[in-house]
C-alpha cells in the first residue's frame, strides 16, 4: 500500500468514526456544540478544558486527541457557513482547551486544579459537583492572572506617570545647572576685561 493510499485510508476511517459518533448521538452535532460553547456564562465555563472538551478529568491524552479532532470537525467555520463567526468562535476555544491539555506544563496546572477540587469534594456529591467545582477554581485561577496582570499594568502606568512628571524637573535642574555654568563663566571673563582690570597710566599736568 503507498503512502497516499495509507492517508485516504486513515482520513476514511476518521471521517466514518465522525459520522458514527454524530449518528450515535444527536448533541454531537455542529449547531448544538456552538450554543453549548457560547451559551451565557460561556466566558467563564470555558476556562474549563475538560467542560469544553467534554471528557472526564482522568481521560488519557489519546481519547483527548480523538475527542478534540470530532468537536473541531463539527464546529468548523466551513462546516457551518450559516454562523462563520459563532462557529470560529466555538473552533477557538476547543483549539485553547486540548492545547491546555497537551502541552505539559498547562496539563500539570489543570491536573492540580482536578486534585484540589476532588479533595475538597464530598464523595457522595461527586459526579454532580465535580463539574461546577472544577469550573469555580478554573475561574478563580482565571480573576487572580487577571487581578495580578492589572496590578502589574497599574505599576507600569504609576511608574510612566511620575517619571513623566519629574521630566519637567529634571530639565529645570539641567538647565539651572548649564545656567550656573554660563554665568560664572561670563563673570570670570568680565572680570579678566574689565576697566577696573585695566589701569591706564596717570597723565602728567602739561608744563608750560
Amino acid at each position: 500500500m503507498s503512502t497516499q493510499d495509507e492517508v485516504n485510508s486513515d482520513f476514511s476511517s476518521f471521517y466514518k468514526d465522525l459520522k458514527e459518533t454524530e449518528s450515535a448521538d444527536s448533541t454531537l452535532t455542529g449547531k448544538d456544540q456552538i450554543a453549548r460553547l457560547l451559551r451565557p456564562g460561556a466566558t467563564y465555563r470555558n476556562l474549563n478544558p475538560y467542560e469544553v472538551l467534554q471528557v472526564d478529568p482522568h481521560t488519557p491524552i489519546e481519547e483527548l486527541r480523538k475527542k478534540y479532532k470530532r468537536l473541531t470537525f463539527l464546529v468548523h467555520p466551513d462546516k457551518n457557513i450559516d454562523d462563520k463567526e459563532k462557529a470560529q468562535a466555538s473552533f477557538n476555544a476547543v483549539k485553547k482547551a486540548f492545547k491546555m491539555l497537551e502541552e505539559e506544563d498547562s496539563r500539570k496546572q489543570c491536573e492540580e486544579i482536578v486534585k484540589e477540587a476532588e479533595a475538597e469534594d464530598d464523595p457522595s456529591y461527586y459526579k454532580r459537583t465535580i463539574k461546577i467545582l472544577i469550573a469555580k477554581l478554573f475561574a478563580d485561577h482565571e480573576r487572580k492572572r487577571q487581578q495580578l496582570q492589572e496590578k502589574k499594568c497599574n505599576l507600569e502606568k504609576e511608574y510612566a506617570k511620575n517619571w513623566e512628571e519629574s521630566r519637567q524637573g529634571r530639565v529645570n535642574s539641567w538647565q539651572d545647572f548649564q545656567t550656573g555654568k554660563t554665568k560664572t563663566k561670563k563673570k570670570k571673563e568680565k572680570a579678566r576685561y574689565t576697566p577696573m582690570g585695566f589701569r591706564p597710566p596717570k597723565t602728567k599736568p602739561e608744563s608750560r
